[in-house]
């Protein structure tokens, strides 16, 4: 990920200041920045209009090694002025909080879009983007209780497909570093996770977006 701790340069400064509402950090990257940024306008990760105006403010293609909420300096939650964080708050929870703040009616358009990049940042600073790392796996098994993790990245996902655990759950647990909570069945997770007015839903599209949430929401939506 050293590409996205390059220095700010005029060229991408001036893009992001074009933003009247939208103040850069100069004590982060630009690629941070644009994320910060995206955050703010709901710009969707790896969208056409999110690759266009990243042509625009880096003058190349997006491709995901870039993405900047894989950066451990990206907070999704320090992008909007004037919003208090609690660190050891649940996504949910916190995000809840932010869209009172913003006054994001739950159900609209807007709440939508901006819960999806409130999990998938925070996914992405605990988890990572990368599908590819075995360890990454092999850590994710351990924590919801396979052991010893298995030997292989097929080996690691064939596990977690008999292991039932909400996904909301599991990244504020990894936020709070409480134990993640396993259900006997598949219908007791699902009964769970759809209880209305709980939050408990992951959100679905970001199981289109190619990297390590798609290959685990496919290895744990998908069970044997």
């Amino acid at each position: 990920m050293s590409s996205t701790r390059t220095a700010l340069s005029s060229g991408n400064w001036t893009f992001l200041s074009s933003f009247s509402d939208f103040v850069p950090d100069a004590n982060v990257s630009d690629v941070v920045n644009f994320g910060r940024l995206a955050c703010q306008r709901g710009w969707r990760l790896n969208s056409r209009g999110w690759r266009s105006r990243w042509r625009t403010c880096f003058h190349r293609e997006y491709i995901p090694e870039h993405n900047p909420y894989a950066d451990p300096h990206f907070d999704f939650f320090m992008s909007f002025p004037g919003f208090r964080t609690e660190e050891s708050c649940a996504v949910g929870d916190e995000f809840a909080r932010l869209a009172q703040f913003m006054k994001w009616m739950p159900g609209t358009h807007e709440y939508n879009v901006y819960r999806s990049q409130a999990f998938r940042s925070a996914f992405t600073v605990h988890y990572g983007a990368d599908a590819s790392k075995l360890d990454v796996w092999q850590t994710l098994c351990m924590e919801v209780g396979i052991q010893p993790a298995p030997s292989s990245i097929t080996k690691c996902k064939k596990a977690l497909k008999r292991v039932h655990v909400n996904i909301v759950d599991l990244v504020n647990c990894r936020r709070s570093g409480s134990t993640v909570q396993r259900f006997h069945s598949y219908n007791e997770l699902k009964r769970y996770t759809c209880e209305r007015g709980k939050g408990r839903v992951f959100p679905r599209e970001l199981a289109k977006e190619e990297g390590f949430i798609k290959a685990l929401l496919k290895a744990f939506l998908h069970p044997e």
